[in-house]
């Protein structure tokens, strides 16, 4: 996939989002005076919608994908303590509880697991509301860039 990265300079905030080739973000992270405040692996700071440059507000520049990847990659180091224990409570095969969060995310359907965790799925066919809750699913593996557990609804 080929993806594109922004930075906007706006109100004293640096925003850097990773877009797809579909304009819809799928990483973000926002600074103020330098330091991270939010990570859109573990905040809900993700834009929404197409994101184009020429309707953002502040000074928007591209940035390279290198560039993009390596803050990304500083901006998840405090929390691999916590992507530690998430993995060691979602073990791959085990089947919890889960309520939905999100649709249409870029990497699919967001669900808040029991223990919570943050659990995600491809999107399929069923569309999934904020009534549903309790649903049952199935962990079967992990987004290492994205400290999710990926799952599948048991039907």
């Amino acid at each position: 996939m080929n993806f594109e990265s922004i930075a906007i300079e706006f109100e004293g905030c640096t925003i850097l989002i990773e877009l797809d080739s579909q304009k819809y973000a799928c990483r973000q992270m926002i600074f103020y005076e330098n330091q991270l405040i939010l990570n859109s692996c573990m905040h809900d700071c993700l834009a929404e919608g197409q994101v184009y440059k020429e309707e953002l507000e502040g000074i928007v520049s591209n940035i390279s994908s290198k560039e993009f990847k390596k803050k990304w990659s500083s901006s998840i180091h405090n929390f691999k303590a916590n992507w530690e224990k998430t993995r060691i409570n979602n073990v791959i095969g085990s089947q919890l509880q889960a309520n939905f969060i999100c649709p249409y995310y870029p990497y699919g359907d967001i669900f808040m697991l029991m223990n919570g965790s943050i659990g995600i799925m491809e999107s399929n066919k069923k569309v999934y509301t904020w009534k549903d809750t309790n649903i049952l699913v199935e962990v079967i593996g992990y987004d290492e860039i994205d400290m999710f557990v990926k799952i599948v609804v048991i039907e």
